[in-house]
């Protein structure tokens, strides 16, 4: 605090003449000098427990508590200074949750590098974050499962997320299944990623979806080509299981 704000030192202040700091006579004032540092303390506490609510003005320590309240979890690689920012607007990201538009910029501004992110559901209606955070929407085809499971066409509450980092990707892509076995390294099968990392996205997505809605799948791209998802299933049968997906991509069911 500034120093005419301190208990202390206004006790020269209103002290009478006879306890005022004066030489061989200042032992009283000591007494009183050392009670008002007590509430100098006690007041520094206070304000310090006050401030450190305040994202980007009290301590950084704070910040994963004031995420925690708020909901919004930090990001991959985020600094204090922006993670302080982004809780600032905890009432904006809460004021669209449930619609495609809260998926998208949730998983857009917890990944690192920020890469692109659509969403869209069975009717072929959009949600587009570039890169750069612009957003837009439009309509275009899009067929998941017609072949495979055409019973599905009315499932409207499906939801999918194309996310797009530039080769080499959010994650590397692992090698074949047979190549790893259990238990031999953190990392997902196909996917190089850690179970946190795993476990944070689903968690953005059961957060920020509509209870109505079903996140089918997860699909992970290194370019911009919309992925060919015409068959639900991962392989069809015919002589034998082939796969149904293209192996550029890597696809998560949350």
């Amino acid at each position: 605090m500034a120093s005419e704000r301190r208990f202390r030192d206004s006790v020269e202040r209103y002290a009478p003449v006879w306890l005022r700091d004066r030489p061989g006579a200042n032992v009283g004032y000591r007494v009183l000098w050392t009670l008002a540092a007590t509430l100098d303390a006690a007041a520094d506490v206070l304000i310090q427990g006050m401030v450190a609510s305040w994202p980007g003005r009290g301590t950084p320590t704070a910040l994963t508590l004031i995420g925690s309240s708020r909901g919004i979890i930090r990001a991959q690689d985020e600094s204090d200074a922006d993670y302080a920012k982004r809780l600032l607007r905890w009432l904006e990201y809460w004021a669209r949750a449930g619609s495609e538009e809260a998926i998208g910029v949730a998983i857009h501004e917890f990944l690192r590098g920020r890469p692109r992110v659509r969403v869209v559901n069975r009717h072929g209606q959009w949600f587009d974050v570039a890169a750069d955070g612009t957003t837009s929407t439009y309509e275009a085809p899009w067929d998941w499962d017609s072949v495979s499971n055409p019973e599905r066409a009315n499932y409207d509450s499906d939801l999918w997320v194309i996310v797009t980092s530039p080769s080499p990707g959010q994650w590397a892509h692992d090698s074949a299944w047979g190549d790893r076995s259990w238990g031999d390294a953190p990392m997902g099968f196909g996917h190089d990623c850690l179970r946190e990392e795993v476990d944070a996205v689903k968690g953005l997505l059961s957060q920020w979806k509509g209870n109505h809605n079903r996140i089918r799948a997860v699909i992970w791209a290194d370019d911009d080509v919309t992925p060919d998802g015409t068959w639900g299933q991962w392989g069809t049968r015919g002589a034998s299981r082939v796969p149904a997906r293209q192996s550029t991509f890597r696809y998560w069911e949350p």
